[in-house]
């Protein structure tokens, strides 16, 4: 199994210190998946050399590989899991599976660093006045402009607290801004600039 918090819950070091414990399964420690290269825990009785079910089935491992379901398959597949949702376990597993350097968006654990001292309540709710509550992305997809508003950081930098570095968007916006990140930046960067380009010269003076 993959290792992450959750798959480390009620997992023990053996006495000897040579295993792991889950309840009654003994577990290995395995430095690296043939197919992912993640290091993985596997029960003693089952050795494997992969992570999980899904590295087992990558490529031509995979019993469907090169195959394609007809259209009338697709039809029936896609019919049955309308409305349907993954269990607690599986939404687990998929949360797993996309953790750290797994996930395609990691930029190296930036999340955990620090904000500057002067990001307080008192700031942001300032940069939401002077943006007049609203999303200022002029391509924001919701029809109400002052839902869930956040504060962001133009440069991506959680240091630079500057007014001109600080833009009020939405929280779909600002998930969107994790995506090509230079793009983003030069963009918010230009509807700051001709909304308070003046202004914010004044400011920096």
């Amino acid at each position: 199994m993959k290792i992450c918090w959750d798959t480390l819950e009620g997992v023990v070091l053996t006495k000897t210190g040579r295993h792991f414990k889950k309840r009654t399964t003994t577990l290995v420690y395995k430095d690296s998946c043939l197919e992912c290269g993640d290091p993985f825990l596997y029960c003693v009785s089952r050795p494997t050399d992969y992570c999980s079910k899904s590295c087992v089935r990558m490529g031509n491992r995979n019993p469907l590989y090169g195959k394609t379901h007809t259209t009338a398959v697709r039809k029936i597949l896609s019919d049955v899991n309308v409305g349907r949702s993954p269990s607690k376990k599986t939404r687990k597993k998929m949360s797993c599976a996309r953790l750290g350097s797994r996930n395609h968006n990691w930029k190296g654990g930036i999340s955990k660093k620090p904000y500057c001292y002067d990001w307080t309540t008192c700031l942001k709710e300032l940069i939401k006045e002077r943006d007049d509550y609203q999303c200022l992305n002029p391509y924001c997809i919701f029809d109400n402009p002052k839902r869930d508003l956040n504060v962001h950081h133009i440069d991506y930098n959680k240091k630079n607290c500057n007014q001109k570095n600080l833009i009020t968007i939405c929280r779909s916006c600002n998930a969107k801004a994790n995506y090509n990140r230079d793009w983003h930046e030069a963009w918010y960067k230009a509807i700051i600039y001709r909304r308070y380009g003046k202004e914010m010269k004044k400011i920096n003076e």
